[in-house]
Protein backbone atom coordinates (compact mmCIF):
# COMPACT_ATOMS: atom_id res chain seq x y z
CA UNK A 1 0.00 0.00 0.00
CA UNK A 2 2.84 2.43 0.79
CA UNK A 3 4.43 1.77 -2.58
CA UNK A 4 1.14 2.52 -4.34
CA UNK A 5 0.75 5.72 -2.34
CA UNK A 6 4.28 6.82 -3.16
CA UNK A 7 3.63 6.18 -6.84
CA UNK A 8 0.44 8.27 -6.67
CA UNK A 9 2.33 11.09 -5.03
CA UNK A 10 4.94 11.07 -7.78
CA UNK A 11 2.32 12.33 -10.24
CA UNK A 12 2.20 15.61 -8.36
CA UNK A 13 4.83 18.22 -9.11
CA UNK A 14 6.92 19.14 -6.04
CA UNK A 15 5.86 22.77 -6.34
CA UNK A 16 2.23 21.86 -5.94
CA UNK A 17 2.59 20.87 -2.32
CA UNK A 18 5.84 22.55 -1.33
CA UNK A 19 5.50 24.38 1.93
CA UNK A 20 2.00 23.04 2.65
CA UNK A 21 2.85 20.66 5.48
CA UNK A 22 3.02 16.95 4.76
CA UNK A 23 3.93 16.00 1.18
CA UNK A 24 1.34 14.34 -1.03
CA UNK A 25 2.80 10.81 -0.70
CA UNK A 26 2.43 11.07 3.09
CA UNK A 27 -1.20 12.16 2.74
CA UNK A 28 -1.85 9.27 0.36
CA UNK A 29 -0.33 6.80 2.83
CA UNK A 30 -2.46 8.31 5.59
CA UNK A 31 -5.53 7.87 3.38
CA UNK A 32 -4.66 4.21 2.87
CA UNK A 33 -4.14 3.49 6.56
CA UNK A 34 -6.63 5.50 8.62
CA UNK A 35 -9.72 3.37 7.74
CA UNK A 36 -7.94 0.38 9.30
CA UNK A 37 -8.36 1.81 12.80
CA UNK A 38 -12.17 1.77 12.55
CA UNK A 39 -13.92 -0.85 14.67
CA UNK A 40 -16.93 -0.85 12.32
CA UNK A 41 -17.23 0.18 8.68
CA UNK A 42 -19.77 2.90 7.86
CA UNK A 43 -22.63 2.32 5.42
CA UNK A 44 -21.24 1.70 1.94
CA UNK A 45 -23.67 4.03 0.14
CA UNK A 46 -23.06 7.00 2.45
CA UNK A 47 -19.30 6.43 2.35
CA UNK A 48 -19.27 6.27 -1.45
CA UNK A 49 -21.37 9.43 -1.78
CA UNK A 50 -19.22 11.43 0.63
CA UNK A 51 -15.98 10.28 -1.02
CA UNK A 52 -17.33 11.06 -4.49
CA UNK A 53 -18.36 14.56 -3.43
CA UNK A 54 -15.01 15.13 -1.74
CA UNK A 55 -13.06 13.94 -4.77
CA UNK A 56 -15.11 16.17 -7.07
CA UNK A 57 -14.57 19.26 -4.91
CA UNK A 58 -10.84 18.53 -4.55
CA UNK A 59 -10.43 18.04 -8.31
CA UNK A 60 -12.38 21.20 -9.24
CA UNK A 61 -10.52 23.32 -6.69
CA UNK A 62 -7.20 21.74 -7.73
CA UNK A 63 -6.40 20.68 -4.18
CA UNK A 64 -4.35 17.72 -5.27
CA UNK A 65 -3.22 16.70 -1.78
CA UNK A 66 -6.84 16.33 -0.69
CA UNK A 67 -7.71 14.52 -3.90
CA UNK A 68 -5.05 11.84 -3.42
CA UNK A 69 -5.87 11.50 0.27
CA UNK A 70 -9.53 10.80 -0.57
CA UNK A 71 -8.61 8.55 -3.51
CA UNK A 72 -6.39 6.43 -1.24
CA UNK A 73 -9.15 6.33 1.38
CA UNK A 74 -11.65 5.17 -1.25
CA UNK A 75 -9.27 2.40 -2.36
CA UNK A 76 -8.93 1.09 1.21
CA UNK A 77 -12.68 1.15 1.83
CA UNK A 78 -13.27 -0.68 -1.49
CA UNK A 79 -10.76 -3.36 -0.50
CA UNK A 80 -12.37 -3.80 2.93
CA UNK A 81 -15.91 -3.99 1.55
CA UNK A 82 -14.90 -6.55 -1.08
CA UNK A 83 -13.12 -8.66 1.55
CA UNK A 84 -16.15 -8.67 3.83
CA UNK A 85 -18.44 -9.65 0.93
CA UNK A 86 -16.42 -12.84 0.43
CA UNK A 87 -16.88 -13.98 4.04
CA UNK A 88 -19.62 -16.28 5.29
CA UNK A 89 -22.07 -14.14 7.31
CA UNK A 90 -21.49 -14.20 11.06
CA UNK A 91 -24.86 -15.78 11.89
CA UNK A 92 -24.76 -18.54 9.27
CA UNK A 93 -23.68 -22.17 9.72
CA UNK A 94 -24.17 -24.33 6.66
CA UNK A 95 -23.71 -28.02 5.76
CA UNK A 96 -23.06 -28.92 2.14
CA UNK A 97 -21.29 -31.20 -0.30
CA UNK A 98 -18.63 -29.19 -2.13
CA UNK A 99 -16.10 -29.82 -4.86
CA UNK A 100 -12.80 -27.98 -4.86
CA UNK A 101 -9.05 -28.06 -5.14
CA UNK A 102 -6.53 -28.36 -2.32
CA UNK A 103 -4.23 -25.32 -2.34
CA UNK A 104 -1.13 -24.63 -0.29
CA UNK A 105 0.48 -27.31 1.88
CA UNK A 106 -1.69 -29.44 4.20
CA UNK A 107 -0.52 -29.15 7.81
CA UNK A 108 -1.01 -31.73 10.55
CA UNK A 109 -1.70 -30.12 13.93
CA UNK A 110 -2.05 -32.64 16.72
CA UNK A 111 -5.24 -34.58 16.05
CA UNK A 112 -6.29 -32.80 12.88
CA UNK A 113 -5.26 -32.11 9.31
CA UNK A 114 -5.66 -28.53 8.08
CA UNK A 115 -5.60 -27.35 4.48
CA UNK A 116 -6.99 -24.69 2.16
CA UNK A 117 -9.75 -25.69 -0.21
CA UNK A 118 -10.67 -23.52 -3.19
CA UNK A 119 -14.24 -24.18 -4.27
CA UNK A 120 -15.03 -25.07 -7.86
CA UNK A 121 -18.61 -26.23 -7.34
CA UNK A 122 -20.77 -25.76 -4.24
CA UNK A 123 -24.50 -25.19 -3.63
CA UNK A 124 -23.99 -22.07 -1.55
CA UNK A 125 -24.87 -18.46 -2.32
CA UNK A 126 -23.60 -16.76 0.83
CA UNK A 127 -19.99 -16.82 -0.43
CA UNK A 128 -18.46 -16.69 -3.94
CA UNK A 129 -18.23 -19.90 -5.95
CA UNK A 130 -14.42 -19.56 -6.03
CA UNK A 131 -14.13 -18.93 -2.27
CA UNK A 132 -11.20 -20.33 -0.29
CA UNK A 133 -12.06 -22.36 2.82
CA UNK A 134 -9.80 -23.37 5.67
CA UNK A 135 -10.74 -27.05 6.14
CA UNK A 136 -10.00 -29.14 9.23
CA UNK A 137 -10.23 -32.92 9.10
CA UNK A 138 -10.29 -34.18 12.68
CA UNK A 139 -9.83 -37.94 12.43
CA UNK A 140 -9.18 -40.78 10.03
CA UNK A 141 -8.12 -38.49 7.21
CA UNK A 142 -6.70 -39.96 4.00
CA UNK A 143 -3.50 -38.87 2.30
CA UNK A 144 -4.12 -35.47 0.74
CA UNK A 145 -1.78 -33.59 -1.59
CA UNK A 146 -1.85 -30.03 -2.96
CA UNK A 147 -3.51 -29.63 -6.34
CA UNK A 148 -5.86 -32.59 -5.94
CA UNK A 149 -9.57 -32.15 -6.58
CA UNK A 150 -11.88 -33.52 -3.87
CA UNK A 151 -15.56 -33.77 -3.10
CA UNK A 152 -16.18 -33.30 0.62
CA UNK A 153 -19.11 -33.11 3.03
CA UNK A 154 -18.42 -29.90 4.93
CA UNK A 155 -19.84 -27.91 7.80
CA UNK A 156 -19.14 -24.21 7.16
CA UNK A 157 -18.71 -21.64 9.90
CA UNK A 158 -17.86 -17.93 9.74
CA UNK A 159 -14.12 -17.12 9.89
CA UNK A 160 -14.23 -15.76 13.42
CA UNK A 161 -11.39 -15.80 15.94
CA UNK A 162 -11.40 -15.98 19.72
CA UNK A 163 -10.63 -12.84 21.72
CA UNK A 164 -6.95 -13.05 22.63
CA UNK A 165 -5.43 -9.89 24.10
CA UNK A 166 -1.94 -11.38 24.46
CA UNK A 167 -1.66 -13.21 21.12
CA UNK A 168 -2.21 -12.71 17.42
CA UNK A 169 -5.47 -11.55 15.85
CA UNK A 170 -6.74 -14.75 14.22
CA UNK A 171 -9.72 -13.13 12.54
CA UNK A 172 -7.52 -10.45 10.99
CA UNK A 173 -5.25 -13.23 9.67
CA UNK A 174 -8.25 -14.98 8.08
CA UNK A 175 -9.24 -11.71 6.41
CA UNK A 176 -5.73 -10.97 5.11
CA UNK A 177 -5.40 -14.51 3.75
CA UNK A 178 -8.74 -14.34 1.94
CA UNK A 179 -10.36 -17.13 3.97
CA UNK A 180 -14.12 -16.98 3.31
CA UNK A 181 -15.17 -19.60 5.87
CA UNK A 182 -13.90 -22.24 8.26
CA UNK A 183 -14.94 -25.78 7.47
CA UNK A 184 -14.76 -29.22 9.03
CA UNK A 185 -15.28 -32.52 7.24
CA UNK A 186 -18.69 -33.73 8.36
CA UNK A 187 -18.64 -37.44 7.56
CA UNK A 188 -17.15 -40.05 5.31
CA UNK A 189 -13.73 -40.14 3.76
CA UNK A 190 -14.45 -37.78 0.93
CA UNK A 191 -13.90 -38.56 -2.71
CA UNK A 192 -10.76 -37.78 -4.66
CA UNK A 193 -11.92 -36.72 -8.12
CA UNK A 194 -8.64 -35.84 -9.82
CA UNK A 195 -4.92 -35.95 -8.99
CA UNK A 196 -2.67 -32.91 -8.97
CA UNK A 197 -1.07 -31.81 -12.22
CA UNK A 198 2.65 -32.38 -12.57
CA UNK A 199 3.25 -28.64 -13.07
CA UNK A 200 1.26 -27.60 -10.00
CA UNK A 201 3.58 -25.37 -7.93
CA UNK A 202 2.04 -26.42 -4.60
CA UNK A 203 2.54 -30.08 -5.50
CA UNK A 204 6.22 -29.34 -6.15
CA UNK A 205 6.48 -27.56 -2.79
CA UNK A 206 4.87 -30.58 -1.13
CA UNK A 207 7.43 -32.95 -2.65
CA UNK A 208 10.31 -30.75 -1.52
CA UNK A 209 8.83 -30.50 1.98
CA UNK A 210 8.40 -34.29 2.25
CA UNK A 211 11.95 -34.86 1.00
CA UNK A 212 13.40 -32.43 3.55
CA UNK A 213 11.40 -34.13 6.29
CA UNK A 214 12.84 -37.50 5.29
CA UNK A 215 16.39 -36.14 5.28
CA UNK A 216 16.22 -34.10 8.49
CA UNK A 217 13.89 -36.42 10.41
CA UNK A 218 14.14 -35.25 14.07
CA UNK A 219 16.90 -32.72 13.51
CA UNK A 220 16.40 -29.55 15.65
CA UNK A 221 16.53 -27.37 12.53
CA UNK A 222 13.66 -29.21 10.82
CA UNK A 223 10.90 -26.84 12.04
CA UNK A 224 12.81 -23.85 10.65
CA UNK A 225 12.60 -25.30 7.14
Amino acid sequence: GKIVAYGIGCFIEPGEYKGRGMPAPAWAILGLLWPLILTQLPDRGITGLLLLCGLSVAAISKRFVGFWFLAATAWTFLHLYQGLERRLPASLVETLTATGQVTGLPVQRGGLLEFRFKLTDAPVTAIPQDAVLLVRWYRDWPEIHPGETWQLNLVLKPPRGRVNFSGGDTERWYFNEGISALASVDSGQGKRLAPAGELNIDRLRDRISNRLQQILDDHPAAPLL
